[in-house]
């Protein structure tokens, strides 16, 4: 999974849409790494701009949720 990571941050950085799908979904799911909602939305954000529509789903999803814990 750590090497996943690297792999998937370095494509992220890039820009490839799919590698920053999945990092996404790492930090939401805390795998191989710390949970961290905020960079999950972030690098959902990054794939959804160049039309990954999981991306979109999944990030619409996640703000939905971080509002209801807000309020």
């Amino acid at each position: 999974m750590k090497k996943a990571f690297e792999l998937y941050q370095k494509a992220a950085d890039l820009g490839h849409e799919s590698a920053q799908y999945n990092l996404a979904m790492m930090y939401e799911y805390g795998k191989g790494i710390v949970k961290n909602i905020d960079k999950a939305i972030y690098w959902y954000e990054k794939s959804a701009e160049q039309g990954d529509q999981d991306a979109q789903y999944k990030l619409k999803k996640l703000k939905k949720n971080n509002l209801c814990k807000i309020n």
